[in-house]
């Protein structure tokens, strides 16, 4: 992942804007092609573990929610009032 991030660093907020809209549709779109037994087939990554696909798309949106509360609780802690944000609908 160093590797990754060396060779595609964000610098601004509209390409950090803009990787995130893209990887999220890249992942949707190859989520979107996987029939049952592809979703249900175990995949490991380089670091050795193993899921299913379908294990490792939960995987993918928790830690995105993690991403998202921590970035929610830096801009409070900066901005010193409430931030007009529903995080929960």
């Amino acid at each position: 992942m160093n590797d990754f991030y060396l060779q595609h660093p964000p610098y601004t907020k509209l390409e950090l804007k803009t990787a995130s809209i893209d990887g999220f549709n890249q992942l949707k779109a190859v989520y979107s092609s996987f029939d049952e037994r592809k979703l249900f087939s175990l995949e490991t990554s380089y670091w050795g573990c193993t899921y299913t696909r379908f294990e490792w798309l939960l995987e993918i949106q928790s830690h995105l929610y993690h991403h998202r509360a921590g970035l929610y609780t830096l801009l409070t802690c900066y901005r010193r009032n409430r931030l007009d944000v529903v995080l929960f609908e």
